[in-house]
């Protein structure tokens, strides 16, 4: 997004150079042979723009369809998980659910940050693109510590007496 907000903003002072040549049918060289009018470098910079404009909402909606498939997965992890705990054995249980429950925390964090990104635009979009990708990645980071899994049993040792 930087690079299109620089390529704007050097095609703008492009644009005001030429505009102040005069004569919108005069050549921007200024040279008064044949050259690119005024008129005619507005209309690039028009294109240019607009093709930054483009590719940036191109790349933003790959980026959304690639989230929403990547948090689609982990709420598919997340339900494996629960089925698992829901065949885990009671001493085990209590640990597993808190961890789920932590577990779906973030991963409500995750798709609440998704919401943001799609609604966001300009800069705020960098911002909540940098927001979901630090909440997916703690996300990712907690599913993949393995689950607790049951406690062992000591066996009681006969008292030596």
């Amino acid at each position: 997004m930087a690079r299109i907000g620089l390529g704007m903003l050097l095609a703008t002072l492009v644009l005001v150079t030429a505009c102040e040549q005069g004569d919108t049918g005069t050549p921007a060289n200024g040279e008064g042979e044949e050259g690119v009018t005024v008129e005619q470098l507005k209309e690039q910079v028009k294109e240019a723009a607009d093709t930054a404009v483009e590719l940036a909402k191109q790349a933003r909606d790959k980026y959304a369809r690639d989230a929403e498939r990547e948090l689609a997965k982990m709420r598919e992890r997340l339900a494996d998980m629960k089925k698992r705990v829901g065949d885990a054995a009671d001493k085990a249980r209590p640990e597993l659910e808190k961890r789920l429950e932590d577990l779906g925390k973030k991963a409500d964090e995750a798709r609440r940050r998704f919401e943001k990104l799609k609604d966001a635009g300009g800069d705020a979009w960098e911002v909540a693109k940098k927001d979901l990708d630090h909440a997916v990645e703690e996300l990712k980071k907690a599913m993949d510590e393995p689950l607790p899994t049951e406690p062992e049993v000591e066996e009681a040792e006969p008292d030596a007496e």
